[in-house]
C-alpha cells in the first residue's frame, strides 16, 4: 500500500475521537484527516475532504449515523463507512449494512480489529473500482457461510470439496473456523501443521511456502487444517487469511471455504477475495428469518461474485415447510435442495470417512449433483428454485415418488 489510507472520525464523545486518532497514529499507512462530531458535520467534512474511511459513530444528536451514512453512500460512494457503536445486536448490524456501511465494530474494540477493519474495506474498495488492474486468480473460490450453526455447513463443505478432488479438479479445503473447525476430523486427518502454524511460521505467503503445510487427503483433496485449539485462532489476522486464501488461487481449481457461523473476520475476508458464494439453510422458520437477514447484508455490500446462492439442507417430506412453500416466498434463487439423511451423516462424521466417498444414499447423491451443478457453472446462473424441485421431489420419495 504506497498511499497512506485518509480516515475522517465521526463520534459525537470527544475523549472517543481523540482514542481512535491516537491509536490511529501508530499506523504509517493510514492518516486522520479530520473529526468531526456530528453526522451533519460529518457529511460535509466529507464531501470537503473526500476521505478514503469514514468511522461513523451510529448515535450522535442531530443527524444521527445511519442517515449520516446514507447521505454519504450517495454523495460520495468511494468513501467506505465503519459504524462504530456499542450495540452489537444483529438488527443494528443489518441496519448499518443497509445504511450502506462497509463494516461494524462493537465498542469497545481493540486497536488491532480497528486497523484490519479499515485496511479490509480500504483494500475491497480498491479492488471494486479498478479491478482492470488486479491481477487475475486462476482458480474459483468458494465461500460456504451459514447464518446459525448445526445446518451441516461442514458436512457439505467437506464433501463438497472430495466429490471436485474426485472429479480431478485440483481442490483444497480451507477450515476457517478458527476456534471450532471440524475438517480435519471429518476427513480423519491427523494434522502436522494447521493454518496457525502457517500463520506463525510464514512471512511471505506464497503458494511454495503454504504448500508444506497442506494435509492431503486420499481423495486427492488438500487441506489446511483449523488451529487445533480455540485460543490458537488469534495468531491468524484477517490480512494473512486474504493473502494465504489468494495464493491458493493461483494453484488449485477449487479453494473451498469452511467459514464459522455468523460474519465473523476470516468470513468476511474470504468473502471480500472469493468468486462464488454459498449460504447454508434449512426448512426450519429461525434458520430461514436468519438466513434472509444474512442475503440482505450480504446484497447491501455489493460484491460482484459470479453467484451467491442458498443451498436448503435436511430437506425431508415430513417437514411442515416444503421446499415449494419456501421457493414461492423466497426473494434469492436456490442452487439445491439436500434431502436430509441424518444416520449417514452422522456416521460418516464418526468414521471420519465422507459421504460421497460411498457414493449411496440419498444425500451423498444430492452433493454429487450439486458438484456437477458447480463444476458445470450451473449452479451460478439466474434459473431460481423451481427447477430443481422435481429432482428434490426423486431424492425424497426414491420410490412412488
Amino acid at each position: 500500500m504506497t498511499d497512506k489510507i485518509r480516515v475522517l472520525i465521526a463520534d459525537d464523545v470527544e475523549e472517543t475521537r481523540e482514542t481512535i486518532a491516537r491509536l490511529l497514529s501508530f499506523e504509517e499507512d493510514i492518516q486522520v484527516v479530520g473529526m468531526a462530531a456530528d453526522g451533519q458535520e460529518a457529511v460535509t467534512m466529507t464531501r470537503r475532504l473526500l476521505p478514503d474511511c469514514v468511522l461513523m459513530d451510529i448515535n450522535m444528536p442531530g443527524l444521527d449515523g445511519l442517515t449520516a451514512t446514507q447521505l454519504i453512500s450517495v454523495e460520495a460512494p468511494q468513501t467506505v463507512i465503519i459504524m462504530m457503536s456499542v450495540q452489537g445486536e444483529q438488527e443494528y448490524l443489518r441496519k448499518a449494512m443497509l445504511a450502506g456501511a462497509r463494516d461494524y465494530l462493537v465498542k469497545p474494540f481493540a486497536g488491532d480489529e480497528l486497523v484490519n477493519a479499515i485496511k479490509r474495506a480500504y483494500t475491497l474498495e480498491q479492488r471494486r473500482s479498478s479491478p482492470a488492474g488486479q491481477p487475475k486468480a486462476k482458480g474459483r473460490m468458494l465461500t460456504i457461510f451459514s447464518a446459525k450453526g448445526g445446518v451441516g455447513k461442514s458436512t457439505l463443505s467437506v464433501n463438497l470439496a472430495v466429490s471436485l478432488a474426485r472429479k480431478g479438479r485440483r481442490t483444497v479445503l480451507v477450515d476457517l473456523d478458527l476456534q471450532f473447525g471440524d475438517g480435519a476430523v471429518m476427513l480423519d486427518i491427523n494434522p502436522a501443521r494447521t493454518i496457525s502454524d502457517l500463520a506463525a511460521e510464514v512471512r511471505e505467503f506464497s503458494l511454495e511456502n503454504i504448500l508444506p503445510y497442506l494435509e492431503e487427503h486420499k481423495s486427492g483433496l488438500f487441506l489446511l487444517a483449523a488451529p487445533l485449539r480455540p485460543e490458537e485462532g488469534e495468531r491468524v489476522p484477517s490480512e494473512a487469511v486474504g493473502q494465504i486464501l489468494t495464493a491458493l488461487r493461483e494453484g488449485f481449481e477449487y479453494v473451498i471455504v469452511d467459514t464459522a457461523q455468523g460474519f465473523t473476520e476470516a468470513a468476511l475476508k474470504s468473502m471480500d477475495l472469493g468468486t462464488e458464494l454459498l449460504v447454508v439453510s434449512t426448512l426450519d422458520l429461525p434458520t430461514i428469518k436468519n438466513t434472509r437477514l444474512s442475503m440482505d447484508i450480504i446484497d447491501s455490500l455489493g460484491y460482484e461474485w459470479d453467484g451467491v446462492r442458498v443451498v436448503f439442507n435436511r430437506c425431508s417430506p415430513d417437514s411442515d415447510l416444503t421446499p415449494q412453500m419456501v421457493a414461492e416466498k423466497l426473494p434469492f434463487p436456490v442452487a439445491a435442495w439436500l434431502p436430509t439423511d441424518e444416520r449417514a451423516a452422522l456416521r460418516a462424521a464418526n468414521r471420519g470417512e465422507p459421504l460421497v466417498l460411498g457414493g449411496k444414499g440419498k444425500l451423498a447423491q444430492g452433493i454429487g449433483q450439486l458438484t456437477e451443478l458447480i463444476d458445470r457453472g450451473e449452479a451460478r446462473e439466474n434459473a431460481g428454485p423451481r427447477p430443481v424441485l422435481s429432482g428434490l421431489k426423486r431424492l425424497l420419495n426414491p420410490v412412488g415418488g
